[in-house]
């Protein structure tokens, strides 16, 4: 974790389990540090795990039906990105 990186529960989502939910919820979680501008899944994609901001921040991009890329929203530390997908099983955007 670096100094900008806070910790899993820092997300109220995580902080309200019990230390024994956490961690089995974490034991195969990944921490990968990204370089600005990295597509980390496009419109349209099934989501197969959670991704969580723990630094920096992320922006999320769509197409409009014409096309253009548009900004939808920008996700900053620390917060879960589009976790209704993941939960549903539904398309990212």
């Amino acid at each position: 974790m670096t100094d900008k990186e806070v910790a899993p529960e820092a997300l109220p989502l995580l902080g309200v389990l019990s230390v024994s939910k956490r961690t089995d919820l974490l034991r195969n979680a990944l921490a990968l540090n990204v370089a600005s501008g990295t597509v980390l899944f496009e419109q349209g994609d099934m989501p197969n795990f959670q991704l969580i901001i723990l630094a920096g921040s992320a922006h999320l991009f769509g197409r409009s039906p014409e096309g253009h890329e548009v900004f939808i929203e920008a996700v900053r530390a620390p917060d879960l990105i589009i976790p209704a997908a993941v939960i549903s099983g539904a398309p990212y955007l």
